[in-house]
């Protein structure tokens, strides 16, 4: 072998490992990320979240339990009012656009349906089975 193909098998060996790597932290980052946005949602990771960033006295933590307790009861009912709306607009959209699909179009959105599903419903059984915030 040449060594002006060996220099470029390696330049462009470095480079694209380079890049895999850049994309697998990349990827990480932004899964961490998106976890601490996820456990500032949950009642722990919000009081926890909180009490880090405004460290209140013993007295001020017993004025602020029955505070978190209400914070927590009302985002619960957001979200699932969030979640009815949601699906809500989507049924919606779907009984107008099946009108405009053919039937193997309306198949195939079946199928990613019931693909989504099966990804919910997986995500809903493995999460039963972790600690909160994912601390083993």
């Amino acid at each position: 072998m040449n060594l002006k193909l060996k220099n470029t098998l390696i330049i462009t060996g470095t480079l694209v490992l380079g890049m895999l790597i850049g994309i697998l932290i990349c990827g990480r980052f932004t899964k961490v990320r998106l976890d601490n946005l996820k456990k500032f949602y949950t009642e722990k990771g919000f009081r926890a979240q909180f009490i880090r960033v405004v460290k209140p006295t013993e007295e001020q933590m017993r004025e602020l339990k029955p505070l978190f307790k209400e914070n927590v009861t009302r985002n619960r009912e957001l979200f699932r009012e969030f979640r009815e709306k949601r699906q809500e607009i989507y049924e919606d959209f779907r009984s107008k656009a099946e009108k405009i699909l053919t039937p193997e179009q309306i198949q195939r959105l079946d199928k990613l349906e019931k693909r989504h599903q099966r990804m919910m419903e997986y995500k809903k059984m493995h999460n039963r089975n972790r600690p909160p915030h994912g601390r083993p």
